[in-house]
């Protein structure tokens, strides 16, 4: 998204102009606010030798996937390094061809996966003497959102995820077009030409429903609502799919103060319920469980749990629900990475308790009782304690994000894709299953189970996880 440019008479912005304002106006937002990007991107790394940008580019992507992906980002950066002239005027037209390629070849899983680890990798990897240049880096990787919308120039449209048969999950976004007053003010303030100020005119209606947008702290709040949002979506990218679509922070966070700042936490080492997390007794139901929350101060509203095989790890999806607006994330049972968009706050102990929150949650429904916190008495608010309700949701797995497509079409009698044909994803979760009186499971089912951190009973079996697309013949009448 937009980013400030400290100097406007810069030397690149004026020659930027003449090649942005021949574009189309939703080209011309996307063409600013990547020349915005790779402005902010020569500011972090100003004054960094480029001995010590390659070597610290060279260790941290070594930490990440897909090493094409990586090195292209890296070269980009390197050449910010090098010669800052073509890197602002040549990444419009990098990103440009890195989604192109990406689409013809159908690789966004690829791409999404490989999103999703510089985020964590950014917040596992940080240190003092790499700040700087891993803040680059991630800025220029969340650039990329701009460009995977399926049409390009739809600026409301947020890519979430995508779905079982390759196809690309959008949603709404917070105030997509907060920034473009800022441009037009931008454009005035160097001299631009009449019709390249007017240019964006187009926009003004969205900007009044949004913002009072001439209030600076609304700009900077926005701009932080933003920031959080993007890092969320970016997280998720990789989790995000029509069966986990309600996971997805559609509802962004609006606060500048952490949840559950002022709630108390009865005694709970999250180290030692980490530790206990490793090995469960239960997985949960086909589609998650859902708590609901009465909180005596009203911040809460409720919390959504769901379970996801990725990279042969079971990862715990999350959707905290506040008056606010909710906070999304995930945590990886093979090794306890707890991820919060509040992971990279200046004092990310403040955001503790959404931690101690989620894991409890989780772990009062895979854990055995005895081994399982108490809800009743978890969080506090002036001494009165949170009540949390949990709620399996059971039955087929359900595709929540074409629900009301699907909807219609099971009411409709009018003629579908596929010919004789329709196509239907016959989906399972992974689950522990009772077995009959003298059976026994597998040694490859008890095998599976304890790889994804499952204890099964004598009389219990595991089933993996999987999703299979099928053609199924219309029957007639």
């Amino acid at each position: 998204m937009f980013r400030e440019i400290k100097d406007i008479q810069s030397p690149y912005y004026k020659r930027m102009q003449k090649k942005i304002t021949s574009k189309p106006p939703p080209a011309q937002v996307i063409m600013e606010r990547t020349f915005g990007t790779a402005c902010m991107v020569l500011d972090i790394i100003e004054g960094v030798p480029f001995s010590e940008l390659t070597r610290e580019l060279f260790f941290f992507c070594q930490k990440l996937p897909s090493k094409e992906l990586a090195r292209q980002y890296e070269a980009q950066l390197e050449l910010a390094g090098a010669n800052p002239e073509r890197f602002v005027f040549g990444l419009h037209s990098f990103y440009n061809d890195l989604v192109a390629k990406v689409r013809k070849n159908q690789t966004f899983p690829e791409l999404f996966g490989f999103i999703g680890a510089v985020e964590r990798v950014q917040i596992e990897n940080r240190t003092p003497s790499n700040a700087n240049i891993v803040d680059a880096y991630v800025s220029m990787v969340l650039q990329i959102l701009e460009y995977l919308r399926p049409s390009k120039f739809d600026l409301d449209t947020f890519v979430y995820g995508i779905s079982s048969s390759g196809e690309l999950l959008t949603g709404p976004g917070p105030c997509p077009y907060f920034d473009i007053y800022g441009i037009q003010q931008r454009r005035i303030a160097a001299g631009g030409k009449p019709e390249a100020i007017k240019a964006l005119d187009m926009y003004n209606s969205y900007i009044q429903q949004e913002v009072n947008i001439l209030s600076l702290p609304s700009i900077v709040r926005i701009n932080e609502v933003q920031r959080m949002h993007m890092n969320m979506m970016a997280s998720l990218l990789p989790f995000i799919n029509e069966f986990t679509w309600d996971i997805a922070p559609v509802n962004s966070y609006d606060s500048n103060i952490a949840p559950l700042l002022d709630a108390s936490p009865t005694f709970l080492n999250l180290d030692n319920l980490k530790q206990a997390l490793i090995r469960r007794k239960r997985t949960l139901p086909t589609n998650g469980v859902s708590f609901e929350i009465e909180d005596p101060g009203g911040e809460v509203k409720g919390l959504l749990l769901k379970e996801l095989l990725y990279m042969d790890r079971v990862h715990v999806l999350y959707r905290a629900d506040f008056q606010e607006g909710c906070l999304s994330g995930y945590y990886d049972t093979g090794n306890g990475f707890f991820y919060s968009v509040l992971g990279n706050a200046t004092r990310p102990e403040l955001a503790q308790n959404l931690e101690v929150l989620v894991l409890a949650a989780y772990a009062s429904q895979v854990l055995s009782p005895a081994d399982a916190p108490n809800l009743d008495a978890l969080l506090f608010r002036d001494s009165v304690p949170l009540n949390i309700r949990p709620f399996s949701r059971g039955g087929r797995l359900r595709d929540i994000y074409h629900r009301e497509v699907l909807d219609k079409e099971r009411n409709s009698s009018g003629p579908r894709a596929q010919g004789d044909y329709n196509r239907e994803d016959r989906s399972i979760n992974g689950f522990i299953r009772r077995l009959p009186a003298g059976q026994m499971a597998s040694e490859e089912a008890v095998a599976m189970a304890a790889k994804y951190g499952y204890d099964l009973a004598p009389n219990e079996t595991y089933v993996r996880p999987f999703i299979r697309v099928s053609l199924v013949k219309r029957t007639s009448g």
